[in-house]
């Protein structure tokens, strides 16, 4: 009998390895409909990009206007409002100073007014018994005590000796006398008491002539600081309404609302009323323009060649609808559009009006509407740039 064989317990060297064309063409499937969702994406760079386009634009026409170099300078206008407005205080604190003044100089002379009147009544010249009363009562009373002890003294002493003394009397009476001359003012007090409330009347007077000037003078600082926040209000809204404007004309967009809003804050300026009255019509681009001359100029040959008896269209390119028109040989035509497209070029759209101006009268009618359209240009530039000025002068 043989041996069966012994297992071995030594690991087997095997590889698997899945079948290349499954795995390629499910890594294929999964990659087209990958790169399929890619194509279709919004464009979000290209959005951006025409976004800081806007942007830049919109910064050029601040900086080119001179409103971001005036907003990064210091604002005086408020500067001088704040100096108006503390001055405004102190003027008002000045004026509750002078009416408690007022009132504590009313009470005095009031009561010196009273003074004066009890002291008249209780002249020597008018008194009466009745108003004697004046004279220090804590004497009388205690004159009058003594003579009743003097009068009891006198009950109690024999007949013979029943008569009072006539010198004490008279030093009774003599002592009356000296406290009532001494309790009554002389005319002398009176006369002085009197220039004084004169004086303090007329004094009372000159502080509500005082008064009444520093009411004027808050009243006036109220109505400049009042008048300066209005003209720096109206500066500021006139300001952006400009902006705004430019860069409509700039881009060929409508700026009726921003021309309405200006005019209503500058309604005295004829620059304003100029530009709301383009506003009601198209103002394009100076890039619209130029692309639209392009098209133009074809059509202003052809009308030209007609002119001259000779054929317009000639020489149709692979069937395209692509032609080629000349002008005849002895027209003005052509150099007339070569300048006026090199003045477009440039930007001196002024020097290209007057240079499609000199066209003949059938070419010419062509360019009627581009002509309108960039005068429309040319006058709006025109009253924004005397906006400027008027704008420069009226800023502090």
């Amino acid at each position: 009998m043989s041996d069966p064989q012994t297992p071995t317990t030594d690991p087997i060297d095997a590889e698997f390895e899945p079948a290349e064309s499954e795995t390629a063409q499910e890594t294929h499937a999964d990659e087209k409909p990958a790169r399929k969702s890619s194509s279709g994406g919004p464009g979000w760079l290209s959005l951006l990009f025409v976004m800081l386009v806007a942007f830049g634009a919109l910064g050029l026409s601040l900086w080119s206007s001179g409103l971001l170099q005036k907003g990064l300078e210091p604002d005086e206008t408020a500067t001088g409002l704040a100096a108006m407005t503390d001055r405004q205080g102190e003027l008002a604190s000045r004026i509750d100073t002078l009416e408690q003044q007022l009132t504590e100089v009313s009470a005095r002379i009031d009561r010196l007014s009273g003074d004066v009147e009890a002291l008249g009544a209780a002249a020597p010249t008018s008194a009466t018994p009745a108003e004697a009363s004046a004279v220090d009562e804590g004497a009388l009373a205690d004159l009058a005590t003594r003579i009743e002890a003097l009068e009891e003294a006198q009950e109690n002493q024999p007949a013979s000796t029943s008569s009072i003394d006539p010198q004490r009397v008279a030093d009774l009476e003599a002592a009356l006398q000296s406290l009532d001359s001494e309790s009554a003012p002389t005319s002398a007090e009176i006369a002085a008491l009197k220039q004084e409330v004169s004086s303090l009347r007329a004094r009372v007077q000159q502080l509500a002539s005082a008064q009444s000037a520093l009411e004027e003078a808050g009243a006036e600082t109220s109505r400049r600081a009042e008048d300066a926040r209005r003209s720096a209000t109206t500066a500021a809204e006139s300001a952006l309404a400009i902006a705004s404007i430019e860069n409509a004309i700039a881009t060929g967009a409508s700026f009726q609302a921003s021309a309405k809003r200006l005019l209503a804050l500058q309604p005295a300026s004829d620059a304003a009323a100029a530009l709301e009255r383009l506003s009601r019509g198209p103002v394009p681009s100076l890039a619209m323009l130029q692309g639209r001359f392009d098209e133009l100029k074809a059509d202003a040959l052809d009308r030209d060649s007609q002119a001259a008896g000779e054929p317009g269209w000639v020489d149709t390119i692979f069937g395209d609808m692509v032609s080629v028109r000349r002008g005849s040989g002895a027209s003005i035509v052509p150099e007339i559009l070569s300048q006026a497209e090199a003045a477009l070029e440039a930007g001196d759209l002024e020097e290209a009006i007057s240079t499609l101006e000199g066209l003949p009268e059938e070419s010419r009618a062509v360019y009627a509407d581009w002509l309108t359209y960039a005068r429309n240009r040319v006058d709006a530039q025109s009253a924004i740039d005397v906006l400027r000025l008027e704008f420069a002068a009226q800023t502090p």
